[in-house]
C-alpha cells in the first residue's frame, strides 16, 4: 500500500495520526479514492499500515469531522459525495421585485488563457505562480451584462485550457471542480464595493466609461480550509435585485 511507503518516509514533525489525514486526503483529492467508495476498515487500515489502531481511528474521525469521509456504524467508511446537484450550484439571482421570480440569465465565455500576473487572485492562491484565467460575461433577461472572471490554480486546473469555450459557457465552474477533481468548494466568502467599473470592462458590458457599479469577489475554500478559487464580477446599475442565499456546501 502506497499510504504505508509514505508514512514511513515522513519526518517526526507532526504526529502520525496528522501525516495520515494528510496522506488519506489527498489521496482523495488525486481522484484515487473517490465519491461513495468505501475505505478499508479501521483494524485492515492499521494492519497494513506503520500505525497503531488509535492513530488510524483519530486520523479518519478527524477527516469524518470534515466531512472529507462518512463512518456509518454498521457499515463502514466511505469517501463523502460533497457534490451538490448542478442545478442547485448557483446560490445568485436576480430578481425584478419582491415575488421572488429569478430572471434568466445566459452566460457566454469570452476567454480561457494562462497568467501569471499578480493581483487579487495571486495573493489569494498564494501557494500558485500561474493561473487559470476564464473571462465571461452574462445577459441577466436580455436587459443588461455582467463581467466576470474566475482564477483557479493552473498546475490543477490546466485541463480548462484545453476545454472548447462553448463547452464552458454554461459550466458551474464550483461543480465541474468537485466532480471532476475531488475539489469541492466548502466556504465562500464574499466582498462587495461600489467602485467605478473599469473603462475595457465597460467597453466590453456596453455601459458608458466612467459608469458607477458593484464589483463583487468570491473567494472560494476547499479541504483544509485552503483557497481553491478566485472570482471577481463587475455589474453595472440596474433595476433588478441581486439575490443571495446560502452557499451551497459545493
Amino acid at each position: 500500500m502506497e499510504l504505508a511507503a509514505e508514512l514511513d518516509a515522513t519526518s517526526g514533525t507532526l504526529p502520525k495520526y496528522a501525516h495520515l489525514y494528510e496522506k488519506i486526503l489527498r489521496t482523495i483529492e488525486a481522484g484515487e479514492w473517490n465519491p461513495g467508495d468505501r475505505l478499508l476498515p479501521d483494524s485492515e487500515f492499521a494492519r497494513v499500515l506503520p500505525v497503531s489502531l488509535g492513530t488510524v481511528q483519530r486520523a479518519l474521525n478527524l477527516l469524518a469531522g470534515d466531512g472529507v469521509i462518512a463512518r456509518r456504524h454498521g457499515h463502514g467508511t466511505f469517501v463523502s459525495d460533497t457534490t451538490t446537484p448542478e442545478e442547485k450550484i448557483r446560490h445568485f439571482h436576480f430578481i425584478p421585485g419582491n415575488d421572488g421570480v429569478h430572471l434568466p440569465v445566459d452566460t457566454r465565455v469570452l476567454s480561457g488563457d494562462s497568467i501569471q500576473e499578480d493581483g487579487p487572485w495571486s495573493r489569494f492562491l498564494s501557494a500558485d505562480e500561474a493561473f487559470v484565467r476564464v473571462t465571461r460575461i452574462a445577459s441577466v433577461n436580455l436587459n443588461f451584462l455582467t463581467y466576470s472572471q474566475v482564477f483557479l490554480s493552473r498546475e490543477r486546473f490546466r485541463f480548462i485550457l484545453d476545454t472548447p469555450i462553448r463547452e464552458l459557457d454554461r459550466a458551474a465552474f464550483n461543480y465541474m471542480l468537485s466532480t471532476r477533481f475531488n475539489a469541492p468548494t466548502l466556504r465562500t466568502v464574499q466582498h462587495f464595493r461600489a467602485t467605478e467599473i473599469p473603462a475595457d470592462v465597460c467597453a466590453v458590458i456596453d455601459v458608458d466609461a466612467g459608469t458607477m457599479g458593484m464589483h463583487w469577489e468570491l473567494y472560494g475554500y476547499t479541504y483544509r480550509d485552503a483557497p481553491i478559487s478566485y472570482q471577481h464580477v463587475y455589474v453595472p446599475p440596474a433595476e433588478a435585485r441581486l439575490q443571495i442565499s446560502a452557499p451551497p456546501p459545493s
